[in-house]
């Protein structure tokens, strides 16, 4: 099985997803693509690894996120059609994958109560926080009904 591992929030060495989740899939005899922004936290590209391949996509940072969602859009476009499952680690991939055509099932690793965590976003001013918070709980909705939630 080909999984496609995404992330543009976490650093690409997140011990939950790099030293726990990949490892478990590739012991598991899985070939794993990993799309991360290793650039932007200076990681290389993972190489040495049996089945396991790196792309790079820019992160999301604070209110910097559309151009993060663009770059992951066209990475996962190119990289998840043939695979046999998308596996989003962000709340925003939800959002960044919608309607892309080609893709095999995709889940939403949810580790986080993603409406309540928009209370506390330090980048987002308060006035806002309780719209992010409707919002994200449409994201959840919308999730719910086109993915899987994990």
């Amino acid at each position: 099985m080909h999984v496609v591992v995404v992330t543009v929030v976490h650093n690409p060495r997140d011990a939950r997803i790099r030293y726990r989740q990949i490892p478990a899939l590739l012991e598991a005899g899985h070939e794993v693509t990993y799309i991360a922004p290793f650039e932007h936290f200076g990681v290389s590209l993972p190489s040495g690894v049996a089945g396991l391949s790196g792309v790079s996509v820019p992160r999301a940072v604070g209110r910097r996120r559309l151009g993060a969602l663009r770059g992951v859009r066209a990475a996962v476009a190119r990289h998840a059609p043939g695979a046999d499952i998308v596996l989003l680690h962000d709340p925003e991939l939800v959002v960044g994958v919608a309607g892309l055509r080609g893709l095999p099932p995709v889940v939403w690793d949810v580790h986080e109560d993603t409406a309540a965590a928009m209370t506390l976003k330090p980048w987002l001013p308060r006035p806002l926080r309780p719209v992010a918070k409707g919002a994200a709980k449409l994201v959840e909705r919308f999730a719910e009904r086109r993915y899987h939630v994990q």
